[in-house]
């Protein structure tokens, strides 16, 4: 590890590195630098970014301060935070055919579970609430794109609810809206925040001032809900993790 002022950081050459690049993991700082590289002017590059990768440390280690470490397998009898509000995994041996969850109107989920089988497992239980999820959420985008048809005529070619690993959204180059399911299981104003951050890239295809301003005339708290993801997000994510 070597240091630059406040900055502690482990310098790579690659081979493959074309540009001088910083990566920010949980064990620290990478400068990345291609192989023939001045390190001279990777050092530039540090204290010229310096308040920035300052920031970003501070928010990666603000983020790990609420990540459990080691998170609680899903189980009947227990609760999930769905929009905000608990909700209690019961199990059910009469669900129709071919649903294998369903929520109630006191808000719990029903499981499908079969009679004389041992608890389902914290994979059989994330399929089946994925399977609710994934019929929800597209009618919740729906119902806002019909909300929002008159004046900002989002038309999406398709919206898809997806396993992510690590993205909460994207819009693709021919405007097909994925999602994280595990979406469903933040407050409705992310929710809602992702879904318009990504609707939003089908007129601005970047971070441009210009986006960010049509962000803030379509969902004005956006910066509120983005900062619950970067506190919460890794969290939820390791929650739902397979």
């Amino acid at each position: 590890m070597s240091e630059l002022g406040s900055l502690v950081y482990k310098l790579r050459r690659s081979q493959r590195a074309r540009r001088i690049r910083l990566i920010l993991k949980p064990e620290g700082l990478e400068l990345v630098i291609p192989e023939h590289g001045s390190e001279g002017a990777a050092k530039a590059f540090l204290l010229q970014n310096r308040d920035w990768i300052l920031r970003k440390v501070e928010d990666l280690k603000q983020r790990q301060s609420v990540l459990p470490p080691t998170p609680q397998p899903l189980a009947l009898g227990q609760t999930v935070s769905f929009q905000g509000e608990e909700a209690v995994l019961k199990a059910s041996l009469g669900l129709p055919r071919g649903r294998l969850a369903e929520r109630q109107p006191d808000g719990s989920f029903l499981l499908r579970v079969e009679a004389g089988s041992e608890s389902p497992s914290h994979q059989a239980i994330q399929k089946a609430l994925l399977s609710w999820v994934k019929i929800w959420m597209v009618s919740e985008v729906n119902q806002m794109l019909e909300d929002t048809r008159a004046r900002y005529a989002f038309q999406p070619r398709s919206i898809r609810v997806k396993e992510m690993k690590t993205r909460w959204g994207s819009c693709g180059p021919a405007n097909d809206i994925n999602l994280n399911w595990t979406l469903a299981f933040a407050p409705e104003s992310v929710f809602r925040y992702v879904v318009f951050h990504e609707l939003c890239h089908m007129h601005h295809r970047n971070h441009s001032a210009a986006y960010w301003a049509l962000v803030s005339e379509v969902w004005p708290r956006w910066q509120e809900d983005r900062q619950w993801l970067k506190v919460h997000g890794g969290g939820l994510l390791r929650r739902f993790a397979t």
